[in-house]
């Protein structure tokens, strides 16, 4: 880190990006106070002073993510508008947690500040529906379409535990956030018959559900593209066409759903690369 942190701060990422287009690259921090294993996991953004030649913090927050061990951090430009977000995956206790910064107008303060956008929280998942944007937005002649935001839960009103509800959010430019567009999709959950998934569903902790991973699963829709989980080994490995890629297993964690887990891989070549996988049987 280009800055000292105090002595309760508990350094977990440092990432180095240029988040402004300027001549000096900027850090990303991401910590955490030791005082209290469920405080929240923070942020912090590393700007470079030009007047007085050194780095400072211009901006800091809170996520509602609390696992240090289960995180994702990621850039993109999800609104649109060709200022890349800063998107942070994690977890508290057993639900997973999605915080989204947007880069605030400078304005008479040319310090980098975000405020948040998209702060979310389910026992379920979180997912960014990605798309291809049209040929104007890429040759920057264009603002984008943003990307929603899907949120499954479990459907509370439902005695069949797997019964779901689907949320869908969008980017309202007028209040500057993602906000719930209606109406909420159920999901009915299918009855398992099936002793294999009975035996999952009644496990705990998180062997027998790596076992029941174990070996290729391929793409419904691409046979090119597989997915092999190695729980002994402790590896997961993508493959794709005629490109393989290596992670280590470095967590795993089960969820509130008995059918759902989350595990941590991280590239075994470049270990800055890490992965969050939501894995629902």
């Amino acid at each position: 880190p280009k800055v000292t942190l105090s002595e309760n701060e508990y350094l977990l990422q440092v990432i180095n990006t240029n988040l402004d287009l300027d001549v000096t690259d900027e850090q990303l921090l991401v910590f955490k106070i030791i005082d209290d294993p469920e405080l929240p996991i923070n942020i912090a953004v590393v700007d470079y002073d030009e007047v007085r030649s050194t780095y400072h913090r211009s901006w800091t927050s809170y996520t509602n993510g609390t696992n240090h061990r289960v995180f994702e951090i990621e850039l993109m430009d999800i609104v649109g508008d060709y200022n890349k977000e800063i998107i942070f995956h994690g977890m508290k206790n057993r639900d997973v947690t999605l915080d989204v910064f947007r880069r605030t107008p400078a304005l008479s303060n040319p310090a980098l500040r975000y405020l948040p956008i998209c702060q979310l929280i389910s026992d379920g998942t979180i997912s960014i529906k990605r798309k291809k944007r049209s040929i104007t937005y890429e040759l920057g002649q264009k603002t984008g379409e943003s990307f929603p935001v899907f949120v499954e839960r479990r459907d509370k009103e439902s005695e069949n535990e797997n019964d779901m509800i689907r949320e869908t959010y969008q980017w309202v430019y007028s209040s500057n956030k993602y906000e719930f567009i209606p109406p909420i999709e159920k999901i009915p959950g299918k009855i398992i018959e099936d002793k294999k998934f009975n035996e999952l569903r009644a496990s705990r902790g998180t062997e027998n559900f790596e076992k029941y991973l174990e070996g290729p699963w391929y793409h419904s829709k691409d046979l090119n593209k597989m997915i092999l989980f190695f729980p002994d080994e402790k590896q997961v490995v993508y493959y794709t066409d005629n490109t393989q890629e290596v992670y280590s297993w470095d967590y795993s964690s089960r969820r509130s759903n008995p059918l759902q887990m989350i595990i941590m891989i991280r590239n075994i070549l470049v270990h800055s690369i890490k992965k969050t996988l939501n894995v629902t049987a």
